[in-house]
């Protein structure tokens, strides 16, 4: 064994020395157990300046990045109290800093000796290796969720998007699909909230997280129904951003009702069309709406069949609905109003038909109605008498 190698050997086991003790002693104040595991790490550090091959130099990287992690699992517990606790001073500042660096520090340690230790460690140390690591991410994960709740959501996706890539390349997808479900769920709350926009962009973007967790075939599964949802949903926003372009130009076209401008009109007649394709079989509340929606436009240009058309499908979906509620939405009052006024209307013009084909019977007959007025109020003979020869009553007399 040559010198370098008994100077390896001998630096590492008094970094391992100062690791152990100070992980087996409890009562260590935050300060104490820093220190100490500082120590450690300027052991490991001069172990790693002299290993002569990839073995040594992935073993002492592995025992820096394990003590990296073990400080920081120290410093995250030491913030969680400072939150609760305190409010934002300058020393939970620059706690947050060194809980950054060394975790930050653990991950990069965690990546350089997987790298260099692959080809020449055995399964076991991989597979430690790659579970000490997870833990490490999953920390910096939660301590990015925690540090960070006041930033705009964009950073936030964006800082946890770079710890996704800073991981062990076999890692990554179990991240992105961990980003993937959450960029998810804040979509579906801008989506509930109206924000389609923020929604939209934050479900396209998730498209690739979501190929990225479709690397692993572990994950492949849970990968595709969270990829189903996601194009969903991205369906839903575009149909639910249709309708809010067609509601605009519907206010629009509101203010000047005197001097309607078409060209506003069919433009929101296409926006709303275009709601009802994309949520169809996907949204039945979007395809209501914008139903309902399509249904106002053509009662404002007194396309009365079309109008009744769209009404009609929007209280068939709110009924394929149930048991949901929607009778203090003003949408579907719009369509059942509207599904009231039509029927009024095909009543009255039902009865204007039939007075229409009975005038001119009843004005052939008025004389005669007159006169058997008149005979009714004498004697029996009378009317009988009164009645034309020929007719059924007389016909039977004879």
């Amino acid at each position: 064994m040559g010198q370098s190698s008994r100077s390896f050997d001998s630096l590492k086991e008094m970094g391992n020395t100062f690791f152990k003790k100070t992980m087996q002693d409890d009562s260590l104040s935050p300060v104490l157990y820093q220190g100490r595991m500082c120590q450690a790490l300027q052991f490991y550090n001069k172990a790693a300046s002299v290993a002569c091959d990839a073995k040594e130099r992935s073993s002492i990287l592995k025992n820096i990045a394990a003590t990296q992690f073990r400080i920081g699992e120290r410093l995250y517990r030491q913030l969680q109290h400072q939150q609760l606790y305190t409010s934002k001073l300058d020393s939970t500042f620059q706690l947050e800093k060194d809980l950054k660096f060394y975790l930050k520090g653990s991950l990069e340690a965690f990546v350089r000796a997987f790298e260099v230790g692959t080809t020449v460690q055995n399964a076991d140390w991989i597979s430690q290796l790659i579970e000490s690591q997870q833990r490490c991410a999953q920390l910096m994960w939660n301590f990015i969720l925690i540090s960070q709740k006041h930033e705009m959501l964009s950073i936030i996706l964006g800082r946890l998007h770079r710890l996704c890539c800073n991981v062990i390349r076999l890692t990554q997808p179990v991240l992105f699909l961990k980003l993937g479900r959450l960029t998810f769920q804040k979509a579906i709350e801008h989506q509930e909230n109206g924000r389609f926009i923020e929604s939209l962009q934050l479900l396209r973007d998730n498209c690739r997280n979501i190929e990225e967790a479709k690397k692993d075939k572990y994950l492949l599964k849970e990968a595709i129904e969270l990829e189903e949802s996601n194009l969903i949903h991205l369906s839903i926003g575009e149909s639910n951003l249709a309708r809010k372009r067609g509601d605009e130009l519907w206010r629009e076209i509101m203010l000047e009702q005197e001097n309607i401008q078409m060209d506003l009109v069919w433009d929101a007649v296409d926006f709303y069309v275009q709601s009802i394709v994309l949520s169809r079989n996907k949204s039945l509340e979007s395809e209501a709406i914008a139903h309902s929606h399509l249904g106002r436009v053509f009662e404002l240009l007194k396309y009365n069949e079309k109008c009744h058309v769209h009404y009609k499908l929007t209280v068939d979906l709110v009924v394929a609905m149930q048991p949901k509620n929607f009778n203090n939405h003003s949408w579907y009052k719009q369509a059942l109003a509207g599904l009231h006024k039509f029927q009024q209307q095909r009543q009255y013009r039902e009865k204007e038909e039939k007075e229409r084909i009975r005038a001119p019977i009843l004005a052939e007959m008025q004389d005669a109605v007159h006169e058997l007025k008149k005979a009714s109020g004498r004697s029996a003979q009378t009317l009988i008498d009164f009645i034309p020869e020929g007719s059924t009553c007389t016909t039977r007399r004879h």
